[in-house]
């Protein structure tokens, strides 16, 4: 079908000169002295840069076969940094093929074309991994379009809905609360497309430097998780992930997966069961070991399998993240959210078994794992954000508690106390 009456009128000039420089000179490619482009010429133009999925809902939108350099720019403009109803009436248009309205599949189709999109170029740290399951991506990102009105600890196990009419005015509420990481995919994708501008280079990227990975079967993340958890990250801890701990080749160890995860900064925990439940929590404060309830309000729980989920802090208590094993009379393992004994998410000491509350009074979060207690397949710590400064960098002495934490859990488990620890001020976090 396509749109022929964009809302940007010609009088309007929302380009700066170097882009209306920029984008004349990708029309003049494409359309040489013509004052219209032909369609065959820019799909032809495009067809590299973007996946056949996402091209074909272009060009549909587009429409006609002679195209005005104005047309161009309204699409590049709206997509890019349109208002809130610009978006949402463009995010409609090119999902149903330039209409006033859509289905709910057709916009899922569409944020999964731009997800494939994506990481086929902003992934590249990303490569040895799989790309994984875009659509599940999709359906997480428009969760709030598709279930209006309900948390995403009701719809774990839903449906999504394929024909739910979508009209400009319900996208536009949806894409008010939409993940910030949404808009800045979008943005990347059709700056790419018009000036092959690499996502890569943005300050505001999506996908982190990956460091530390050396062999990509010790994650069970895939490209789309990884973009879906960056997604809902503060933006400072989206710059740069650091491989911390995989049962898989660290061994079946809660000592060993201590000792390479305490003190290194914010993290993210996850979790397989043997029924294939994947699951986890972003913890804001370093871990140590400690019988007090740490973090704050920009901790939360997530699922990444069988949906991609996000459970954020209810406000009703500050029982975001517990580590310990020193205190006999208390839980001795890993605990985010809910209440000593029922937590959200429970990993104990002993290694191998887990615990997920089928409500938690910290996070907006159900049952994560297929059963109440589940036993642990994999587990797999990430730091996120840039690693802490090392104490010679603050103008400390090293201290012996920096040089061997796996013994120092070891200890702490076997109930030997460490009369040092007290000596440590814990590390702010930014």
């Amino acid at each position: 079908m396509g749109a022929s009456n964009p809302k940007m009128s010609p009088e309007e000039d929302p380009l700066s000169p170097e882009e209306r420089e920029r984008l004349k000179a990708v029309f003049q490619q494409v359309a040489g002295s013509s004052n219209v482009a032909s369609r065959d010429k820019l799909q032809a133009f495009w067809q590299s840069r973007v996946t056949p999925a996402l091209l074909k809902l272009i060009m549909a939108y587009l429409g006609s076969s002679q195209i005005t350099f104005h047309r161009l720019a309204t699409l590049y403009v709206h997509v890019t940094r349109g208002s809130t109803d610009e978006q949402a009436s463009q995010i409609v248009a090119l999902a149903s093929g330039g209409g006033k309205s859509a289905t709910s599949g057709q916009v899922v189709a569409y944020v999964d074309a731009l997800t494939a999109s994506y990481l086929e170029v902003a992934a590249k740290k990303w490569s040895q991994l799989p790309v994984g399951m875009t659509k599940l991506t999709a359906v997480g990102f428009c969760h709030d379009l598709l279930f209006p009105g309900k948390h995403t600890k009701e719809t774990l196990v839903a449906v999504p809905p394929e024909d739910l009419p979508i009209t400009e005015m319900e996208a536009s509420k949806w894409l008010a609360a939409a993940p910030v990481g949404l808009f800045a995919m979008q943005a990347a994708v059709f700056n790419w497309l018009f000036f092959e501008v690499d996502p890569s280079l943005d300050k505001g990227r999506l996908m982190p430097l990956c460091k530390g990975l050396q062999d990509p079967a010790a994650s069970i993340l895939d490209q789309a998780s990884v973009a879906f958890l960056a997604s809902a990250l503060p933006h400072d801890f989206r710059k740069e992930w650091r491989f911390l701990f995989s049962s898989a080749i660290h061994g079946e160890s809660f000592s060993k997966m201590l000792g390479n995860t305490i003190w290194q900064g914010p993290t993210l925990v996850l979790v397989r069961d043997t029924s294939g439940h994947v699951f986890g929590g972003f913890a804001v404060a370093p871990w140590n070991m400690s019988p007090q309830f740490v973090g704050d309000n920009r901790c939360f729980l997530f699922n990444l399998k069988p949906k991609m989920a996000i459970y954020p802090s209810t406000g009703y208590n500050e029982h975001y993240q517990y580590l310990n094993v020193q205190q006999q009379t208390m839980p001795n393992g890993l605990g985010m959210g809910g209440q000593l004994g029922y937590f959200g998410l429970y990993l104990d000491a002993s290694y191998g078994k887990g615990f997920c509350s089928e409500s938690c009074t910290t996070y907006h979060s159900p049952m994560m794992s297929t059963t109440k207690d589940f036993d642990v397949s994999h587990l797999e710590v990430w730091a996120v954000g840039p690693p802490p400064p090392p104490p010679e960098e603050l103008g400390e002495r090293p201290s012996v508690l920096d040089l061997d934490n796996e013994a120092k859990a070891v200890l702490a488990m076997a109930g030997k106390e460490q009369k040092s620890d007290g000596w440590r001020e814990p590390p702010e976090v930014e």
